[in-house]
């Protein structure tokens, strides 16, 4: 990612964020759990594609 302001252009890397690093202990120490599973991951992506369909109708 980059970032912009004043003037200056700096990079940021999302992997070296805190809450990456938080999440990349949590996962290596088991701090996990299980909020759904495939089928409910494929509902929501079916979700977010038919919002998608339908706020580009009549625009293309």
């Amino acid at each position: 990612m980059i970032k912009a302001s004043n003037d200056e252009i700096k990079f940021i890397d999302f992997f070296d964020s805190s809450e990456a690093l938080k999440a990349k202990n949590e996962a290596e120490t088991g701090q996990t759990e299980i909020i759904g599973n495939l089928n409910d991951l494929d509902k929501w992506i079916d979700t977010i594609n038919e919002d998608c369909s339908d706020s580009l109708q009549g625009k293309i």
